[in-house]
C-alpha cells in the first residue's frame, strides 16, 4: 500500500505535462522570442523528472505494481501527448527532419532524468516469455500490458529520433533485443506489433550504423511478418 500510494503521488507530479498552457507556450521559445518566462521550462523539467521516477519504481519493484501498471500509463501517456503536441505520428515524423525545439528540450531534460535507459529496464522487466521458454523463473512478472507498451515505445520513438547518442544508449541497453522479442513473442496483437515498429522506424533514421544493426539482429523478418499479417492497418504499413 505505501509502494503504491509512492507510485501514484508520483505519477500525479507528471501532471505538468498535461497541461494546455504548457504545450502552447514550449513552441513559442527561440532566439526571436517575445519575453518569456522560465515557467514553462520549469514545469517540464519537473514533469520529466517524476515520469523517470515513476519507470525507475516501477521496474525495481515489479511484483508490487498493480496489474495494469496505471501509474506508469498515466505518466507516459502525458509525456506522449507533450511530445507529438499538433502532430501525428505518421512516417513524416521519423522521416529525419530537424526535431521540433520543444521535442529537443523534452529530449534534453530525459536524458538528464535517465528516461530512456529507465524505460529499456522498464520493458526489459515486464517482457513477455514464450510459451516452452526456458526462462522460467518464480512468481514471474506479468507480461507487460499492450497499451502500456505502446505508448512506451511512443515516448521512446521520439527521444531516440535524430538522436545519435540516444540511439547508441538504447542500443547499449538492451532496447533492441527486447523490442524485438516482445514483437516475436507477440505477433498476433497489431497493437504491439505498430508500436514496436514506430521504435524501429525511429532508430533507423538517419543512423546507417543503426540499420546495419537491426540488420544484423534479424528486425526485417520481424517488420515483414507484420506486413504479412496486418497488410490493412496504416500505422503498421506506415512505420514499415
Amino acid at each position: 500500500a505505501v509502494f503504491a500510494r509512492r507510485l501514484r503521488t508520483c505519477a500525479l507530479a507528471s501532471a505538468g505535462l498535461g497541461m494546455s498552457s504548457l504545450a502552447e507556450e514550449l513552441p513559442q521559445l527561440g532566439a526571436n522570442a517575445p519575453a518569456w518566462s522560465p515557467t514553462p521550462l520549469l514545469a517540464l523539467a519537473a514533469a520529466v523528472e517524476a515520469t523517470a521516477q515513476v519507470v525507475a519504481d516501477a521496474a525495481a519493484h515489479p511484483r508490487l505494481v498493480e496489474p495494469g501498471l496505471g501509474p506508469v500509463l498515466q505518466a507516459l501517456t502525458r509525456l506522449h501527448r507533450l511530445a507529438l503536441h499538433g502532430r501525428s505520428l505518421m512516417l513524416k515524423e521519423r522521416s529525419g527532419r530537424r526535431s521540433s525545439l520543444p521535442r529537443r528540450l523534452l529530449r534534453s531534460f530525459a536524458a538528464l532524468s535517465g528516461l530512456m535507459p529507465r524505460l529499456v529496464t522498464l520493458l526489459l522487466v515486464f517482457a513477455p516469455v514464450a510459451e516452452g521458454s526456458d526462462d522460467v523463473v518464480p512468481a514471474p512478472v506479468p507480461a507487460m500490458p499492450p497499451e502500456v507498451f505502446a505508448v512506451a515505445c511512443e515516448v521512446l520513438a521520439c527521444l531516440i529520433h535524430n538522436a545519435r547518442e540516444s540511439k547508441r544508449g538504447f542500443i547499449a541497453a538492451g532496447g533492441l533485443d527486447g523490442i524485438l522479442g516482445t514483437l516475436r513473442v507477440r505477433p498476433e496483437d497489431v497493437t504491439i506489433q505498430a508500436a514496436g515498429l514506430a521504435v524501429l522506424l525511429a532508430l533507423s533514421a538517419r543512423s546507417v550504423l543503426c540499420i546495419q544493426r537491426l540488420a544484423t539482429a534479424g528486425a526485417h523478418e520481424v517488420v515483414a511478418a507484420a506486413l504479412r499479417r496486418f497488410p490493412r492497418d496504416g500505422k503498421v504499413t506506415a512505420r514499415a
